[in-house]
């Protein structure tokens, strides 16, 4: 009764039951983890997360983990973890009572600490799971999915969108929607100006080789970009060699074709597969490995094309302080002129830095469910300083504040912030949304930088959630 405490009567009924028919570890196991465990213990919840009951069952739970020896740790560490990362958003539930339900779960990570820093200490395979949550509790991070309370009922969404994908510079934030690309004015969210694809269709059905048979693909993809000229846009298509450069010209765009340099190759080898833009210039990647570049402006060729030496099937592009870097299976490119890579494996698209004079490169690694940001000196390609743990991190960017490069990074359902030099962080994780986020990207207003952050739109509904942040003091919009 000790190890129970007094907060678990429906554990205790479902081990009694269980005890009174004779269980060993399996049925032990089931309880916890399938139906034995989900409707007398009334943890799980239906379609999302887990119900209330669940809250106060993690300082149970964390108690048997710290038990040396016991039969189920490993199947609780799991339960831990899913129930600690749950989902937030619920159909039918008001802002304050996600919030209430959150500072709840909260609480209840806190007061089961000292059970979990405990059961770290005793041997486990699922160890670096405990450590994991510990570190989270102890940063801030987990849960998350609540807005901090001195904003509730003021900080408010910045955007609501079906984007994927956030673009911005200067004074303005780009959204890469499924028929158009809308340009808002990063100070109050009003549209500037949007490119609508003259051929609305969004999806194509595509014969492949059986047995696959036909496949859905998008019929064109775009990267919305921001210049000192203003608005851009690369659109391609799929399947296809094809590449265009759209410029806002006054209230008009102006499209100009992106011609790929060089002799005629299979169809294949032609297909655009990346694209990007950034420093007055656009790079358009191909199957064979080459890597075109245009002046951003015009769409005149720039200079003799770029090449990775082989035929790329998947590839990311990015650019920045008068270089371009390239992820293709999971291996990451700081410089392509080099042809240097990293050993460790790259998930998502690098962002280019300044320190000390040095062009470097920061970008998300990781393997086996852990990730870190890592950073590295572009000419070498060697890492500097230590990895920065980061909670299920997603993307990155770069923003300038007090003539440093910051580091900002979208982190399960928070905003961190680092120095893009030393890595320590700048100020506490940025909470408001509910569900995880899939992108990041800094602008500016009134002469400071700030965040946009975009999250993963909740299964019952449509729009994602953008939300902006003062880079500097962590103030969300409005907080006025």
């Amino acid at each position: 009764m000790e190890l129970l405490g007094n907060d678990t009567a429906p554990f205790l009924d479902a081990l009694t039951r269980l005890a009174a028919k004779g269980g060993n570890a399996d049925t032990v196991t089931d309880l916890l983890d399938d139906e034995d465990y989900s409707y007398p213990c009334g943890t799980v919840d239906e379609g999302f997360g887990y119900r209330d009951a669940a809250v106060p069952a993690l300082v149970f739970l964390a108690r048997i983990v710290a038990q040396p020896g016991a039969i189920v740790r490993e199947d609780v560490i799991e339960l831990i973890d899913r129930i600690a990362h749950s989902e937030v958003q619920r159909a039918g539930r008001s802002g304050a009572e996600m919030d209430a339900r959150v500072d709840g779960l909260r609480a209840a990570l806190i007061e089961a600490r000292p059970a979990l820093a405990e059961a770290a200490r005793h041997p486990s395979e699922l160890a670096p799971v405990i450590v994991r949550l510990l570190a989270g509790i102890d940063a801030g991070i987990l849960p998350g999915g609540a807005d901090e309370p001195r904003w509730r009922g003021v900080a408010l969404p910045f955007l609501r969108t079906v984007s994927s994908q956030l673009t911005a510079h200067g004074d303005l934030l780009a959204v890469n929607e499924e028929t158009q690309v809308v340009f808002h004015s990063a100070a109050d969210g009003t549209v500037v100006a949007a490119l609508t694809f003259p051929n609305p269709a969004h999806h194509q059905r595509v014969r492949v080789s059986p047995p696959s048979g036909e496949v859905r693909l998008p019929v064109r993809w775009s990267e919305a970009f921001i210049d000192d000229q203003g608005p851009g846009v690369l659109v391609a298509e799929q399947r296809s060699p094809r590449a265009w450069l759209w410029r806002l010209d006054g209230d008009r765009w102006r499209p100009i074709r992106l011609i790929r340099p060089g002799r005629s190759l299979r169809p294949s080898a032609r297909r655009v597969r990346a694209m990007a833009a950034g420093g007055g210039e656009c790079v358009i990647g191909y199957g064979d490995g080459m890597i075109a570049r245009f002046d951003s402006h015009t769409g005149v060729s720039v200079g003799p094309p770029l090449t990775l030496g082989k035929t790329v099937h998947s590839l990311d592009l990015s650019t920045g302080v008068g270089r371009v870097a390239a992820v293709l299976r999971l291996g990451l490119i700081p410089d392509v002129t080099t042809g240097l890579r990293v050993k460790e494996h790259v998930w998502e698209k690098p962002a280019f830095y300044t320190a000390d004079g040095h062009a470097r490169i920061a970008a998300i690694t990781g393997v086996n469910g852990r990730s870190e940001i890592r950073r590295y000196d572009v000419a070498t390609g060697e890492e500097v300083g230590s990895p920065i743990v980061a909670e299920r991190p997603a993307a990155l960017c770069i923003y300038q504040w007090q003539g440093r490069d910051r580091l900002a990074v979208a982190a399960y359902r928070q905003v961190l912030r680092f120095d893009a030099e030393t890595g320590e962080p700048l100020g506490p994780p940025l909470h408001g949304h509910r569900p995880q986020l899939r992108d990041i990207a800094a602008g500016v207003v009134d002469g400071r930088p700030v965040l946009f952050s975009l999250d993963i739109h909740a299964s019952r509904e449509r729009a994602a959630t953008v939300r902006r942040w003062d880079a500097e003091t962590g103030e969300p919009f409005p907080a006025e």
